[in-house]
Parts: structure tokens; C-alpha cells; sequence
């Protein structure tokens, strides 16, 4: 029996490290990595001195399509050269600020601008942008499809976000010495928080759609639209010496509606001098609640309502 046992591990010893090693002879051809490259690990590009060099008017410039993304903080001074922090020179960008933080020091111009050339397609998102002239200013001509998300934007001595088209979104910006936001047309303001600002809070253009905002303590108008815009669900309150919301800035009919917005302790609550309609909003501690006094003739059968020509349901304590 012990002789039987001793052969049995004598054989086992033998036959097992060579079924546990696989085929002694490699396969064929080249052994290929298993390892990723940079570009497979973070398929963007950082933007530095090195891939983004600036010019005389730049701290860096991006001048091809692609993603790129901040790695560090950056301070520009632009004291010798008035320069920008970042110029965008092509059309389909995407920058990601990472959560890292551009700040102009003396002399420095805008944080984040275009040549004007009228680029589109750009994506900036996630970090804060401080102390410029204008924070963010792509507002060139036929510069379309812009997108803004997560952004800050503080104590530019200007503007602190103004595009030309496109959409602004869980942005905060305040403390600016002009307005804080500023779209031209066709574009989405939401849910950002704007407030503490020189000027207008949001300034927008025809046919733009506000919604979701908090806007407050802005020196001018909270709210401001020109044509044909959508404001709705918006906290508008303690905005200057001018009106929480204000519809009709330019020389045609406004043809907008003004819904569901809560607008207290402004001079103005809601305010059109031409054609607009203002329906369910909660208008209150206001110097004068509700000025529709220019709004459309057309709606006078609606004079017998609470609140006039123009405006019913509203809730005026």
C-alpha cells in the first residue's frame, strides 16, 4: 500500500508542472502591448504653453477642433500686454476647466473669447472665471451653438457672460461690474443663480427662453427680454431701482409670456410697454406690482381680470 502511495506522488510531481506551464514555444509574430497609451487614458488635450501656445494677444490659444481641459490653476496678467486668458480660433471645441480656476491680475483683458471669426459648436463647463474685463464673451457674429455649464463667473469688471446663441446653464455669476448674463437670440438661460451684478441680471435677446433662475440684488432690471421669449419659474427679488422682470426692449411688440415667476421687492414687479402676456406669477412687496399699461390693445377684453389688459391670475398680496 505505502509503495502504491509513493508512486502515485512520485508521478503526480511529475506530470503536474508541465500541464500547469502551457505550450513551451510562443506563438507566432509580434507580441503586442496590453498597455494604453496617454491619448486612450485622457483623450483630451491640455491646454499649456506647450500644446496651446499663445500670441500677443493670448496666454493660450486653441487653435483645432478637439477637447481640451485645464490642469492646474492659472493666473493671467496682462499688465505689459493687455492680453486674454484663452482664445478660441476653430469651430467644434470642447473646454473643460476641471474645477480649476482662471484669474486675470492686472492689465488682463477677457477670460474666455473667440478671434470673432464665428466659430461654432464650443463647450465650456466646470471651473470659475475671475476678475476680467468680461469674463466670458463670445458674442461675434454668426457665432452659434454655444454651451455654458457649471460655470463661475465673478468680479469681472464688465459683462460677466455674454454669448451670442446657445445655452447657459447651472451657471453662477455675480458680483460683475456690468450685467451678468448677456444672450443675443435664440438662446436657454437655466437654472443658473445670478445676483450682486452692476447692471441687468439676464439681458436676452429675441426669441430666448428663461427659466429656473434665482435672480437678485442686480442693480438694473432681474430679468430683461426683447421679442418673442418664454419666462417662466424664475425667483426674481430685491433688483435695483428698475423692474424684476421687463418685456419689450426693442422698438417692435414683444409678443412674450411672463408665467409662474415669483418677482418680490423690486421697484417694478413685471413690466411691458408692448405686447406681452403675464399669467400665475406671485408679484409681490414691489414699489408698483404690475405695469402693463403698453400691452396689446387686442387683449382688452381681458380688463375685467384681476390684474388687467393682458395679465390674469396673477397673485398680488
Amino acid at each position: 500500500m505505502k509503495l502504491k502511495t509513493t508512486l502515485a506522488i512520485a508521478i503526480s510531481s511529475i506530470i503536474s508542472p508541465a500541464a500547469l506551464a502551457g505550450p513551451l514555444d510562443p506563438p507566432p509574430g509580434p507580441i503586442e502591448s496590453t498597455m494604453k497609451t496617454l491619448t486612450e487614458v485622457e483623450p483630451r488635450t491640455a491646454i499649456n504653453s506647450t500644446n496651446t501656445p499663445g500670441d500677443s494677444s493670448s496666454a493660450f490659444r486653441i487653435t483645432q477642433s478637439g477637447s481640451y481641459y485645464l490642469a492646474q490653476n492659472f493666473s493671467i496678467l496682462g499688465f505689459l500686454s493687455n492680453i486674454d486668458a484663452i482664445e478660441i480660433a476653430a469651430s467644434n471645441v470642447t473646454i473643460d476647466l476641471n474645477g480649476f480656476t482662471l484669474t486675470g491680475l492686472s492689465g488682463a483683458l477677457n477670460g474666455i473669447v473667440t478671434d470673432g471669426t464665428g466659430y461654432r459648436n464650443i463647450v465650456i463647463k466646470n471651473g470659475t472665471i475671475q476678475s476680467f474685463d468680461t469674463g466670458i464673451d463670445l458674442d461675434g457674429v454668426d457665432e452659434e451653438n454655444i454651451t455654458l455649464e457649471a460655470i463661475t463667473v465673478i468680479n469681472s469688471d464688465l459683462s460677466g457672460i455674454a454669448i451670442r446663441n446657445g445655452r447657459v446653464s447651472g451657471c453662477t455669476v455675480k458680483d460683475n461690474g456690468g450685467s451678468g448674463i448677456i444672450v443675443s437670440a435664440n438662446s436657454f438661460v437655466e437654472t443658473c443663480t445670478v445676483e450682486n451684478n452692476g447692471s441687468d441680471g439676464i439681458n436676452a435677446g429675441i426669441g430666448s427662453i428663461i427659466r429656473d433662475n434665482i435672480v437678485r440684488n442686480n442693480f438694473n432690471d432681474g430679468i430683461r427680454v426683447s421679442s418673442r421669449c418664454i419666462i417662466r419659474d424664475n425667483l426674481v427679488t430685491q433688483n435695483g431701482t428698475a423692474t424684476g422682470i421687463k418685456a419689450g426692449i426693442q422698438i417692435y411688440g414683444s409678443d412674450s409670456l411672463i408665467q409662474s415667476n415669483v418677482v418680490v421687492d423690486n421697484e417694478f414687479g413685471l413690466r411691458s410697454s408692448t405686447v406681452s402676456i403675464f399669467a400665475q406669477n406671485i408679484v409681490s412687496n414691489n414699489v408698483i406690482d404690475i405695469d402693463i399699461s403698453g400691452s396689446n390693445p387686442g387683449l382688452a377684453d381681458q380688463a375685467s381680470t384681476p390684474n388687467g389688459a393682458g395679465a390674469w391670475d396673477n397673485i398680488v398680496p
